[in-house]
């Protein structure tokens, strides 16, 4: 097994690990899996993934000003634990892996638990720090694994360029820059006609090295999902938005009426980029972001059509791969001269934060079964940063969708989350 080549992170990568100081940036990829799954298979299944990825080889080494990819120690591997647990306390699972850090400098940036269900039954708890890998990379890597531990494992890959390296020149400089400022601009203009977006609560705390995520998570089945994408499709837009009007109206109802809300898209940009992205894990991840006037008795088409219409016009504008030309430029002036706890304070105490944000991959383009393994569930959970209230990620897989929710306290309780994820679920089942 070849060693990672070295490298100086680029600016996103950089961006991701001086905010992690202030708020852990990692991803959990949760996967069930049925049928014979022994401890010894999928431990060398791992050590074939683990080949495969030059970057679950590696760490983050240097000074803050000077971070580089670096090979991980040869005797460093990644962590597999097994723990037996019933099949009611994953969730308290789930929440504590999310609550537990991933130090960049110990290597390889990977973790995984599996967690034994019954006999033939395993919840796999893929972890990443977000700095190496994104939402799609994790579900790359449930893909990678089953392959492997059924007996066809995947060629090793080269090492994949970063994000800022490979996005088209159109996308990068002053061009790109103005492009995205004219969006936020569209969302300043708004503002003077609906008023300033309120958020659940006031400024995070610092540090948030004390916070206390809950993950909650919905599941909404087949044939309730056909009938939101034939709902979508006539209203003229998509089960994203239906998804983001119900949580937006969810999030305006607790706030007690009529209000302007910002709401953020996590956007996968592998395709937009040159050469197109494929299956290397990364972070690969752009932001849409826009601000509505929300009713929470009002018609949610009307309001997911406005989601659809921006979102679109975003993408047809690349604003999610240019965003980071705001992003670089703010890192350049606010890390000067600062710690990167006070950097992370400083970007989260910026008029960017939105009340709400989804990260929705859409139907998954990977298998449901591998050999004798079945893929009952595939999803994932963030961890909660400064960047929004309330965070979400949702992925189809086998026709089901699956709805994850954090809330980060004393931001949003336990109680709060509990009753929004709630009123959020039985909005979108009404759209059905």
């Amino acid at each position: 097994m070849h060693a990672p080549p070295a490298r100086p992170l680029d600016v996103p990568e950089q961006i991701i690990w001086w905010l992690d100081r202030g708020a852990p940036l990692h991803f959990t990829t949760v996967a069930d899996v049925d049928g014979p799954l022994d401890t010894a298979t999928l431990r060398t299944a791992l050590g074939a993934v683990t080949a495969r990825h030059p970057s679950l080889r590696a760490t983050i080494t240097g000074p803050p000003e000077a971070l580089r990819f670096e090979p991980a120690p040869p005797e460093a591997a990644v962590t597999l634990a097994v723990e037996a647990l019933p099949e009611d306390a994953w969730p308290a699972r789930l929440t504590a892996e999310i609550a537990t850090p991933m130090p960049p400098t110990d290597g390889p940036l990977l973790r995984v638990t599996c967690l034994e269900a019954g006999p033939l039954r395993r919840r796999l708890l893929l972890t990443c720090h977000h700095a190496i890998a994104d939402g799609r990379s994790g579900v790359y890597l449930v893909r990678d694994l089953l392959e492997a531990a059924t007996g066809t494992p995947r060629p090793p890959r080269p090492a994949a360029p970063g994000l800022e390296n490979a996005r088209p020149p159109r996308h990068r400089g002053l061009f790109a820059l103005a492009t995205a400022v004219a969006s936020l601009a569209r969302d300043a203009l708004r503002a003077l006609r609906f008023g300033r977006p309120r958020l659940l609560t006031g400024p995070p705390p610092f540090p948030l090295a004390g916070r206390r995520p809950e993950v909650l998570s919905r599941t909404f089945p087949a044939p309730l999902v056909s009938a939101l994408t034939d709902r979508a499709r006539a209203a003229g837009t998509t089960v994203h938005g239906l998804m983001m009007a119900a949580l937006l109206q969810a999030v305006a109802a607790e706030l007690g009426g009529v209000t302007p809300l910002a709401c953020g898209s996590p956007v996968d940009v592998r395709r937009h980029l040159r050469p197109p992205v494929e299956d290397d894990l990364g972070y690969y991840v752009g932001l849409s972001q826009a601000l509505h006037r929300v009713d929470p008795a009002g018609d949610p088409l009307a309001l997911a059509v406005a989601v659809r219409r921006d979102l679109v016009r975003d993408l047809a504008r690349g604003v999610p791969t240019k965003f980071h030309a705001v992003a670089d430029l703010l890192f350049r002036i606010l890390r000067r001269g600062r710690t990167p706890a006070a950097f992370a304070e400083a970007m989260y105490r910026l008029p960017l934060r939105a009340a709400v944000g989804i990260t929705n991959l859409g139907r998954l383009d990977v298998p449901v079964t591998y050999g004798p393994l079945r893929t009952t569930a595939l999803f994932f959970a963030v961890a909660p940063s400064g960047l929004a209230d309330f965070v979400s990620t949702a992925t189809c897989h086998d026709g089901t969708l699956r709805w994850t929710f954090t809330a980060l306290a004393p931001v949003v309780d336990a109680a709060r989350a509990k009753r929004l994820v709630d009123d959020t679920a039985r909005r979108l089942v009404a759209l059905g």
